[in-house]
């Protein structure tokens, strides 16, 4: 396996800068206490690369680049990408080009204008067994707009696809984030979809009829929804809603239990998880089946539903499990991102398999990662009760990063990191992903 190795380390203070603003030389006395000072921080500080992460370019042309969600949109056994880019006022989908070639740009097609876009989803809401595209616009647009997808065979012609705003959507919020919440064969599409103020909410959007005629459910108010997802969290056999409130004092993760009544709004109750008036952004769940060791190491909390991460812009991570009855209070263990001045601001946090030991890491993406700070990491815990030791992925390229995908892209049995980056050098890195070294499988050290 590729060796995991310390970063290397530019101590401060060590040189000055001369008129030109390039660093002079200091004489050999500090250069040998400068030596000595490298050996020791890297001897000390928890802080490793690990080695080969590649990163690869899907599409850096436009500005913005602003998450990405996937699908197959193609049915060909590969996954796609829709992706938002909020400045240059597109939506964009990217098709798989084959293992072969996905280290190269990937075929793209714009499906259509998007001013303001913030987030893009896959959906089938016209039920004609074709994905479309829902895009979320905030800033001045503030509406829901749906782009149509063509028959199979012009689906990567932009003048194919049809863009139209949700009516029921128009002017009613600035919409950051969705997900489907069911999508049933038979019954008509249902999304959920979340907002910031003015007016910030959560709702579901029925797609059922000619586009006029859907309607719009809200079912909470909200004051900055990052982030969305629609899971079981009580195991009860159907959909809920978990989410992450950035702003504001009633700021934390929330879930939003569906009581039976489906599309009723009064038939949703809302209960607080955790981080209450902290700023919560991008979160992640997992489903559980087994024990978690309680702090005391003593004992285990109950079996519990699932368990959520989310990240806190302050350089930390909330881990959060749900009890037997995900209504009690959850287990609460907050995770420091140390050394927290290696990296930027916390933005997105994935939890996957990433070195194939049969345990789970966690990804975690930043943004005000202004170098030589780092803006992607891994996180790899010594032992259930151990140090989190960090790794750096990214290196100092990249400032802003946004949502994290952990998938495999190029077919060799790991899971890989794809995210965006919308800074750096003015235009961003655009979509992007990293590719995992591990060899799966040798957990060696």
């Amino acid at each position: 396996m590729l060796c995991w190795h310390l970063i290397s380390f530019n101590p401060p203070h060590l040189f000055s800068e001369g008129a030109t603003g390039r660093p002079v030389e200091a004489n050999p006395l500090i250069r040998t206490l400068g030596a000595l000072l490298v050996w020791l921080v890297m001897t000390s500080v928890s802080w490793s690369q690990p080695g080969g992460w590649s990163r690869h370019t899907i599409d850096d042309r436009l500005r913005g680049a602003d998450g990405v969600k996937l699908a197959d949109a193609n049915g060909d056994g590969l996954v796609d990408l829709v992706v938002g880019w909020e400045e240059s006022g597109q939506t964009r989908a990217y098709f798989h080009p084959g293992n072969s070639a996905v280290r190269r740009p990937w075929p793209t097609v714009t499906v259509g204008a998007a001013p303001s876009v913030e987030d893009a989803l896959w959906v089938d809401l016209n039920a004609d067994a074709q994905l479309d595209v829902l895009s979320c616009c905030e800033g001045q647009e503030r509406s829901l707009r749906v782009h149509f997808a063509p028959d199979s065979s012009r689906r990567s012609d932009p003048e194919a696809w049809t863009t139209q705003v949700v009516p029921c959507s128009q002017g009613r919020s600035r919409w950051m984030f969705a997900d489907i919440w069911r999508d049933t064969p038979g019954q008509p599409v249902v999304v959920a979809v979340g907002s910031k103020d003015p007016d910030g909410m959560i709702g579901l959007l029925l797609a059922q009829g000619p586009l006029e005629e859907w309607t719009f459910t809200k079912l909470a108010d909200t004051s900055w929804v990052m982030s969305l997802a629609a899971v079981d969290v009580d195991g009860d056999g159907d959909q809920d809603l978990l989410y992450s409130d950035r702003k504001q004092a009633g700021s934390g993760v929330y879930w939003l239990e569906n009581t039976g009544g489906g599309l009723q709004a009064d038939s949703w109750q809302r209960h607080l998880i955790g981080a209450h008036g902290r700023e919560v952004m991008f979160l992640d769940w997992r489903r559980s089946h087994w024990q978690k060791p309680s702090r005391s190491n003593k004992e285990s909390v109950g079996h519990g539903l699932g368990e959520l991460w989310v990240g806190i812009k302050d350089r930390q991570i909330y881990d959060l499990t749900a009890p037997r009855d995900p209504r009690e209070p959850w287990l609460e263990e907050v995770i420091d991102v140390k050394p927290a001045e290696q990296i930027g601001r916390a933005k997105a946090v994935a939890v996957g398999d990433i070195d194939g030991d049969g345990r789970d890491e966690l990804v975690l993406s930043c943004e005000s990662a202004e170098p030589p700070k780092s803006g992607v990491v891994v996180l790899r815990r010594d032992g259930d009760q151990g140090v989190w030791q960090i790794y750096d992925v990214s290196g100092p390229e990249g400032i802003k990063f946004d949502l994290i995908q952990l998938v495999d892209l190029d077919g060799d049995q790991d899971l890989d990191i794809l995210t965006c980056e919308e800074r750096w050098q003015s235009g961003g890195l655009g979509v992007i992903w990293y590719a995992n070294p591990t060899l799966v499988g040798d957990s060696s050290r």
